[in-house]
């Protein structure tokens, strides 16, 4: 009897306790232990039982929080991909970004998870639609009534005809209305705070890059207007007065033949006529080269480096260039007269200078002032040359006027012409310079040239 009391009492309630202390130890919190009694070894398994079922709890628990936060990783990855690739998308065509709005309304719908996403798009100063398209196959949803949006059953009621409701984001761009973003989603299922959150940054991206496509418009527009301006500028400037002076030219021809005037007279006013129509004609043919200038890129540097390749090619004259207006900017107005200047002045060096050299500065001094030199090394000009008006002089002087500038022609110190243009900029910039660099450039005129940009024939250059 003792022997079976001590089996059935003590070793048989210790092995069940083992066996469940060693299941629990393996993560099994699924068994219990059953003791009668009010022995220390029932209230073992009693306490051992409230344990176990505590720590299943606790590891549910926790489970559950840890795919919480994997759902939400997971869907924190998906948001962040998707507006990476829509910020990708949409600024890669910068011109046109609806498109690729509707092709992006699929994808935001799949990372929601809701009901199907609508995108209209107005213009800032209409009152209606331009374009609207779904998240099922880029069209107006049924119900649309484009471009008339105040018959829009959904702008009304809210709902769509499916029951479903309609949340709406607005794209803004400061006070401008760019268009509404909707998305459906059943009534018992309102929209969580991320997903709310995500459909409004989707909305402002929109809207930046709407912006941002208009304002590139705006910037398109105005240079063309700009380039309008300058052409019909400089055909008012130079071409219109040429042919104001051949009327008034003709005129007195015409009173000449009225008075039986003699034929020296008669030949003298055909004479000047013959003169100016030439010089409009060369204007005009100046005009056009320059406004047919292609360069691969923008500004007043790439013009003037093709202009020297055009002049080095047909003449074989050697130029040198140096170039340090890069960080001066001048309007379209001023790169054009200073370009017709180059032009002008290049085009008299080839043809009357008989230079094999000719060396083309441009500079700003330390006041901000803008310097262009031109230099050669040919037979040189005499002041009565310069005075009379020869080699296209009086064209220069009236740029350089246009400028509010002053030019000089005259011959160079070391042999040749000097043609000098001194302008102040519209947009006046004071460049940073150290005392040295500065001084250098006040005594630049005592000297032939700076060494930078020289080409390899410069040490034929004389003294």
């Amino acid at each position: 009897m003792l022997v079976y009391g001590l089996h059935n009492n003590l070793a048989t309630p210790l092995r069940s306790l083992t066996k469940m202390a060693r299941d629990i130890g393996q993560g099994d919190f699924s068994g219990q232990v059953r003791i009668p009694g009010e022995t220390e070894l029932s209230l073992l398994a009693r306490t051992l039982n409230q344990m176990s079922q505590e720590l299943a709890s606790l590891y549910a628990q926790m489970e559950q929080k840890v795919d919480e936060k994997t759902a939400a990783l997971t869907r924190s990855n998906a948001t962040l991909q998707l507006l990476f690739n829509s910020a990708q998308m949409l600024y890669s065509q910068p011109e046109d970004p609806s498109q690729m709005m509707g092709s992006l309304l699929g994808k935001v719908q799949q990372v929601l998870g809701t009901g199907q996403i609508s995108l209209c798009l107005n213009y800032a100063s209409e009152a209606g639609s331009h374009t609207a398209m779904t998240s099922r196959d880029q069209r107006p949803p049924e119900y649309c009534q484009l471009p008339d949006c105040a018959q829009c059953p959904v702008n009304r009621c809210g709902v769509l005809p499916s029951g479903e409701k309609l949340a709406s984001f607005e794209l803004r761009s400061g006070q401008d209305e760019l268009g509404l973003l909707r998305v459906a989603h059943a009534e018992s299922e309102p929209l969580e705070p991320w997903q709310t959150l995500l459909l409004t940054t989707l909305a402002d991206l929109f809207a930046a890059s709407l912006s941002l496509a208009q304002l590139g418009q705006k910037q398109a527009r105005l240079a063309l207007m700009e380039e309008r301006a300058v052409i019909a500028r400089e055909l008012h400037d130079s071409l219109a007065q040429a042919l104001s002076a051949q009327k008034l030219q003709l005129a007195r021809l015409k009173r000449l033949m009225h008075k039986d005037s003699g034929k020296a007279q008669l030949d003298d006013s055909v004479e000047q006529i013959d003169r100016g129509l030439n010089s409009a004609y060369r204007q005009l043919r100046e005009l056009l080269t320059t406004f047919r200038i292609k360069v691969d890129e923008p500004g007043l540097k790439p013009a003037v480096q093709a202009t020297i390749d055009e002049f080095s090619a047909n003449s074989g004259l050697q130029i040198a260039l140096d170039f340090q207006l890069d960080h001066c900017p001048l309007t379209p107005n001023e790169e054009v007269h200073c370009l017709q200047i180059v032009r002008e002045a290049l085009s008299n060096v080839v043809k009357h200078a008989e230079a094999s050299h000719c060396w083309l500065s441009l500079t700003q001094e330390p006041n901000g002032a803008i310097r262009v030199r031109i230099d050669d090394d040919g037979i040189g000009i005499t002041t009565e040359d310069s005075r009379a008006g020869h080699y296209g002089l009086i064209i220069l002087r009236e740029r350089a006027s246009s400028l509010n500038g002053t030019i000089t022609i005259g011959p160079r110190p070391e042999g040749g012409t000097r043609v000098h243009l001194h302008f102040p900029p519209a947009y006046r910039h004071i460049p940073l310079q150290q005392e040295s660099v500065t001084h250098e450039r006040r005594n630049d005129d005592h000297h032939p040239h700076p060494a930078r940009g020289r080409s390899p024939d410069d040490a034929s250059r004389p003294a």
